[in-house]
C-alpha cells in the first residue's frame, strides 16, 4: 500500500469500500494525504460492507481515534458481512462454495431493501454516537453510492439523491463518488472491472484522473472551510 511522502508529520486513514482500497501517489487518495503533509495508514477493501468498516473501527477504537485525519466511504446497505470476506450480489455469483450458495439463496429469497437501509440507518446512529462524538482528529464522510430517485446513475442529479443518515460528528460530502465515476473519464471507465484494468490501471478506485481530481476538490474545498 502507498503510504504517502516520508517523513509527513500527520495521519490519515481512508475506511470503506473499493472506492478508496488503492491509494496511490497520482490519485486523490494519494493527493489528499500529500496535501496534508499526512501519511497513510489505512485504505479501504474491496467488495467490503459498512459493517467491516464499523467493525474494524470499533475494535481498534484506540488506535484509530487519535489519528489526524479520517476519511470515510460509506459503501451501500446491501451487502453480506463475512469474517471471511464480504459478499455483494455480483460477488455471490463467483464462486459455487458453500458461502456464496447460502449468499445467493439470500439475495434471491430473503433480503428486503428497506429493512436493510433501516439497518444501515441504525447502525451509523449508533456508530456516530457512540464513537465518532470521541474521535479526536478531523472526520470527511463521503458516500461511494446513495439511494437515486432515478433509474439511472447517468440521469440522476444531486437532488435526486436521498441519504440514509446524516452525520452529526465530521463533515460531511454529499456527491457520491458512484455519481462522479460514471460522468468522468469514460474512455477509462470501459475498463474498470476488467482485467485489462487490473493490469494496466485505467482506473484505481473506480476513477481516472477527471475523477480523481474532481473528489480531491471537493476535499480540499471541505479542509479549507473547517480552518475558517
Amino acid at each position: 500500500m502507498y503510504s504517502g511522502r516520508s517523513g509527513a508529520k500527520k495521519t490519515i486513514g481512508f475506511f470503506g469500500d473499493s472506492f478508496c482500497a488503492h491509494p496511490g501517489r497520482s490519485n486523490w487518495l494519494g493527493k489528499i494525504a500529500h496535501h496534508l503533509d499526512a501519511r497513510i495508514v489505512h485504505a479501504g477493501i474491496s467488495g467490503s460492507s459498512y459493517w467491516t468498516t464499523i467493525m474494524d473501527y470499533v475494535d481498534n477504537f484506540e488506535d484509530y481515534r487519535n489519528l489526524d485525519y479520517t476519511i470515510f466511504c460509506w459503501t451501500d446497505p446491501h451487502r453480506i458481512y463475512h469474517p471471511r470476506g464480504d459478499i455483494t450480489g455480483a460477488g455471490s455469483l463467483s464462486k459455487n462454495d458453500t458461502i456464496h450458495k447460502s449468499a445467493r439463496m439470500y439475495f434471491e429469497n430473503l433480503r428486503s431493501f428497506r429493512k436493510e437501509q433501516m439497518e444501515f440507518t441504525a447502525a451509523a446512529h449508533w456508530f456516530d454516537d457512540r464513537y465518532l462524538s470521541r474521535t479526536a482528529g478531523r472526520i470527511i464522510h463521503l458516500w461511494s453510492f446513495g439511494n437515486p430517485r432515478k433509474e439511472s446513475w447517468r440521469d440522476a442529479e444531486l437532488d435526486d439523491i436521498e441519504f440514509l443518515h446524516a452525520w452529526k460528528h465530521g463533515t460531511e460530502v454529499r456527491t457520491p463518488l458512484y455519481y462522479i465515476s460514471v460522468r468522468t473519464d469514460r474512455w477509462r471507465q470501459k475498463f474498470d472491472g476488467t482485467l485489462l484494468n487490473d493490469i494496466f490501471h485505467f482506473t484505481r478506485n473506480h476513477m481516472g484522473p477527471e475523477g480523481d481530481e474532481w473528489v480531491l476538490s471537493l476535499l480540499k474545498d471541505v479542509i479549507a472551510q473547517e480552518k475558517h
